[in-house]
């Protein structure tokens, strides 16, 4: 229902006040009301005049009316009247908004602000001696969103801009979107030759930094930059645009960025080589303020080896990778296909790639500084046997080794890779259903080895009193048989995945003083098995770490060992020596 219709008395208080202001004889005239397309939204024109200057504005009440306020803005949507009108759809910024609105006042108060507004547009000082406030707190967003060319800033690139000297060649990356061509300056050629990389755009965006260009330090007076305007129009030529501030031309027919440095900061502009005109690129700043807990920055040290790269390995290695981690080992043999994307934190540009190269991929565009190492290779499958034990060992040299296959298989070639060299070893698991899941750590020396947890974990759910576990038709596993997939939404495993996550980052840092008083949970999501409620948590207690003694040798024994592997090693030594 309509508001004017449902509620005439505001519809009476309304044309009262308006025709109030009229009588007020300060410049309001020509009132006409009406309605407006087929929305039948309530509207009123008005002119506004000060002196000899007329202006003709309609106001629209929204169909929510009086809890939001009406829309002044100058008849003719494209007619542009200054600072205080919103470029896109000409609406006029007036006194009162949507974030100040009350639903006590009235559309009159909207038209005596505009009147207001086209006072201070025109220079001059209304007789009512009214002072025309600034209330411009708008987002960045907001200013930038009718820009097509958009250009991101770091404090460390700005920082570097501010330094150059001369003409120097940029490099930047371009990712075009359905609404805007975003960049980034990535790097800097210095005088020297030797190249400057910005050290906190992501890894990927520096890889595949194509858009080149120039940086040119100008002087703040210099008389080229009072033809930037004229050159910003319709029909004005790029390349003459370039030639302004760089001798060399447009080479090999490729778009150019063309940033001019002055004391009073960078303007950036997108060049062609077919003649149209250049675009100056809407700056968006960097934010100030630390964002992530100090003691996270300890993660760029560690190295992690996730196996498996599907739902929840994806999942928790992007989230560890935003949480400060760079180093990591990925291997999964399995390739992304479309009916992956229900859960998995890749999308469809990825479908039919190797799940480890694009989970690679996917870390270096959310952080800088990101080294990955890939293995296409399914762990304890038909792989030869000298990669098999390749990538153990490569395993083994991780600091944290993560299975999150859910397979039992690779569970037991990561438990002997985090026994090998005394590693910590974390694994989760979905149930299938979605209805909960299991984390798990074994930390050398502080739990037991995740062969002995992984017992302790199955003994604990065998206790008499605990109900039998449902029996799915599949849980979570990258690899499984033939057979229906795992039913589990994205969800639950974004749940799990962010608590596995939480049980990673501890496991890595904290050391001795962790978080987790437990070793293992299991972690409900809905009332199902053992779980009452939602969120329902039971920590599963592995106690301390075991020491493993070596069993005693018989001293013969060990003796006759030795004397084989002497000959074994005089004999390749012998040969090394021919």
């Amino acid at each position: 229902m309509w508001w004017f219709i449902s509620d005439p008395t505001r519809l009476l208080a309304e044309r009262g006040a308006i025709d109030q202001l009229v009588a007020e004889d300060i410049g309001i005239e020509n009132v006409q009301w009406g309605v407006l397309g087929s929305d039948l939204a309530l509207k009123v024109d008005v002119d506004l005049r000060i002196g000899d200057k007329v202006r003709a504005v309609t106001m629209t009440y929204p169909l929510i009316f009086p809890n939001a306020p009406p829309v002044v803005r100058p008849i003719g949507e494209n007619t542009y009247w200054g600072a205080h009108q919103y470029v896109v759809s000409g609406d006029l910024c007036l006194e009162y908004r949507a974030d100040n609105w009350h639903p006590d006042l009235c559309g009159a108060v909207m038209l005596r602000s505009a009147l207001k507004l086209m006072a201070a547009d025109l220079g001059i000082t209304h007789t009512s001696g009214w002072v025309l406030p600034s209330a411009h707190n708008v987002t960045q967003g907001q200013q930038i969103r009718g820009s097509f060319y958009r250009m991101n800033m770091t404090t460390t690139g700005q920082a570097k801009l501010a330094t150059v000297s001369g003409i120097q060649p940029i490099k930047l990356h371009q990712c075009w979107g359905p609404q805007s061509i975003m960049v980034t300056l990535t790097t800097v050629t210095e005088q020297d030759n030797t190249q400057w990389v910005d050290p906190t755009v992501p890894t990927a965006f520096v890889e595949d930094a194509r858009l080149e260009g120039r940086a040119i330090a100008i002087a703040a007076d210099d008389e080229r930059l009072n033809d930037i305007q004229n050159f910003l129009k319709e029909g004005e030529d790029s390349r003459v645009f370039w030639s302004k501030f760089v001798t060399d031309p447009i080479a090999n027919d490729e778009d150019r960025c063309l940033m001019l440095v002055t004391p009073r900061g960078t303007r950036a502009f997108y060049v062609r080589p077919d003649g149209s005109r250049p675009y100056e690129f809407a700056q968006i700043p960097p934010d100030s303020g630390q964002r992530l807990p100090t003691y996270n920055a300890r993660l760029a040290e560690k190295t992690f080896a996730i196996l498996g790269c599907g739902s929840l390995g994806s999942k928790v290695a992007t989230t560890i990778t935003r949480s400060g981690a760079r180093k990591f080992i990925l291997i999964d043999a399995d390739v992304l296909k479309l009916e992956n994307l229900v859960r998995n934190e890749l999308d469809a540009k990825q479908a039919g790639a190797s799940k480890a190269s694009a989970v690679a991929q996917r870390l270096k565009r959310v952080a800088a500084g990101v080294d990955v190492k890939v293995h296409n290779f399914l762990l304890g499958g038909q792989e030869p046997g000298s990669k098999n034990d390749t990538v153990v060992r490569e395993i083994a040299s991780a600091d944290i080794i993560v299975d999150a296959t859910g397979n039992q298989d690779v569970f037991n070639y990561a438990a002997a890779a985090a026994r090998l060299n005394q590693k910590t070893m974390c694994w989760a698991r979905v149930f299938a259903g979605g209805y909960g899941g299991l984390i798990a750590r074994a930390r050398p020396g502080l739990d037991p080895n995740p062969f002995d947890a992984r017992a302790m974990i199955d003994q604990w759910c065998a206790r008499p009193g605990l109900p039998e576990p449902p029996q799915p038709e599949k849980d979570y596993a990258s690899r499984t048989e033939e057979g229906p997939p795992m039913v589990a939404d994205d969800a639950d495993v974004s749940a799990i995945a962010a608590h596995f996550a939480r049980l990673l980052i501890d496991a890595a840092i904290g050391g001795d003083d962790s978080e987790f008083e437990c070793s293992a949970y299991m972690i409900g999501l809905r009332r199902e098995w053992i779980f009452e409620r939602p969120f329902d948590t039971w920590p599963i207690n592995l106690g301390s770490g075991r020491l493993e003694h070596t069993a005693e040798v018989n001293p013969d024994v060990r003796a006759e060992g030795n004397k084989a592997l002497l000959e074994i090693f005089s004999a390749v030594t012998g040969r090394v020596s021919k």
